[in-house]
């Protein structure tokens, strides 16, 4: 080699057989002398604009350095091997992030975003122009009223399972206002069940089946072209951390430093907890998904992630009295919305809505990250389910990268109890049809029975007669009158 590769720092090594430098991921060049720079995580700023911290690997050499946001240049100040800081103008939405230094470039799509004053809520919490709960600006999150959940308050809450403000985003916080009347019919609630076998979970609604599991780990390249799948399908091991029966915890491996560690809460009663900054809530029978990605080894410093989950949505065939609810699937992907805090998909099949949150932010190098969320896939399998791949689209990171999706299934305000008009469309033909026709089987019968009788009687009789006369004859023929 033309140099010494700075093997001495720990940045690289000469390959003896094709004279060439071959250098450490997070170093480039001839020598191995440029850092290969990248980002980690972003802080964010108002639509006012401001002091922007950006986190990642800068190495200790940076000439000419710069930094742009969504194509606005912003000011240095502060540079070092893991840390930039810089002020950024006026804006909003989410921006890419642009980090140029020693004449490479790096850009980190989506990762900055302008917070707003305030979020819109979904569908404003109403229903056909009926507010059904009320609106937390700071999140962007419904707090239903008891009886209605789902992130829109669209939905019917199990019968009897909210808490004290409703079963909904609602949490147990104070100050609800009235609340609208509740729906007036019984609503079944949901079944989960986790196969510690796949790692998958199956929530069941009537006759109506959702199973939700993380099907691969996909690493891309600065163009989006896929560069390496890790199919993780089936490739969980049980971890025993916990002696809590409502939370099952996997592991897999990537490489022998390379781990994901996958966590699936079932939440038995609507509880409120944070995330990466975020006060959130929880209905009750949710699934809290938490996904922990640790040293990842890409390949490239330009080069980020794509996390894949699967959604299959098919019948179990077990409910034959809720025919009446029998719809084909549809999902609704109108949320997936890059400038909101919180992403849904809501995946409806038999008046039955799977709700997907998605978290905008992650915990990227142990601090907040801006992600986006969107939908890659669906079909129809041949065993009449249908799947839905969705994409977590992660960025570059060193040590660790947290995750933390929830699930829900919850009632469609279409739902409608069938069970007693289905059974009167056959109860009442049957309740007419059923006597008459034990009442003819009544008098053929009879009928019969009676035909028989009297012939069976004159055939008596008709022995009695014969005997009289016969009787009578033998008198006379031995004893004659006297006259």
């Amino acid at each position: 080699c033309n140099s010494t590769c700075n093997e001495s720092a720990g940045w690289g090594y000469c390959n003896t057989k094709t004279g060439e430098c071959v250098c450490d991921r997070f170093y480039t060049g001839d020598s191995c002398g440029i850092p290969s720079h990248f980002l980690s995580s972003a802080s964010s700023t108002s639509t006012k604009g401001g002091v922007v911290n950006l986190y990642g690997w800068f190495g200790s050499v940076n000439k000419n350095p710069s930094v742009s946001i969504g194509g606005l240049e912003c000011n240095l100040h502060v540079i070092n091997s893991s840390f930039v800081n810089c002020t950024i103008g006026p804006g909003s939405g989410t921006k890419s992030i642009t980090v140029i230094q020693n004449g490479l470039s790096w850009t980190g799509d989506k990762m900055f975003y302008y917070t707003p004053e305030t979020y819109s809520c979904p569908k404003d919490c109403s229903l056909n122009g009926v507010v059904n709960g009320y609106c937390n600006t700071t999140t962007g999150q419904c707090k239903c009223y008891i009886g209605w959940g789902g992130f829109d308050c669209n939905s019917k809450a199990p019968t009897g399972g909210g808490s004290g403000t409703g079963a909904g985003s609602t949490g147990a916080t104070t100050g609800t206002p009235s609340p609208t009347k509740a729906p007036d019919i019984e609503v079944p609630g949901s079944n989960t069940t986790v196969d510690e076998g796949s790692g998958s979970t199956t929530i069941n609604n009537q006759q109506t089946t959702y199973e939700i599991s993380i099907l691969s780990l996909v690493e891309l390249d600065v163009t989006d072209d896929i560069v390496y799948t890790h199919n993780l399908t089936n490739k969980w091991r049980v971890s025993n951390e916990t002696n809590n029966s409502n939370i099952h915890i996997f592991k897999q491996n990537i490489t022998e430093s390379c781990y994901i560690t996958y966590t699936i809460e079932d939440i038995k009663e609507a509880k409120d907890y944070e995330f990466a900054g975020l006060a959130l809530t929880l209905e009750k029978d949710s699934i809290k998904i938490t996904i922990n990605i640790v040293s990842y080894p890409f390949i490239n410093s330009l080069n980020k992630l794509q996390l894949r989950l699967e959604s299959l949505v098919g019948d179990s065939g077990t409910d034959t009295d809720n025919k009446c609810n029998d719809k084909e699937t549809s999902i609704d992907k109108d949320l997936l919305d890059s400038n909101q805090l919180l992403n849904y998909v809501s995946i409806s099949r038999n008046e039955k809505v799977l709700n997907g949150r998605f978290i905008n932010r992650v915990l990227s190098d142990y601090r907040y990250s801006f992600i986006t969320t969107s939908l890659i896939a669906n079909s129809t399998l041949t065993n009449n389910k249908q799947s839905f791949i969705i994409a977590l689209n992660l960025p570059h990171f060193k040590e660790s990268l947290t995750i933390d999706p929830d699930f829900s299934v919850l009632v469609s305000p279409s739902f409608k109890k069938c069970s007693s008009s289905e059974r009167a469309s056959w109860v009442l033909p049957v309740a007419i049809v059923v006597p008459c026709v034990a009442v003819v089987i009544l008098i053929v019968v009879g009928a019969f029975v009676i035909r028989n009788n009297r012939s069976t009687a004159l055939m008596i009789k008709n022995k009695i007669n014969l005997k009289r006369m016969t009787k009578q004859k033998r008198d006379e023929l031995f004893m004659p009158s006297r006259g």
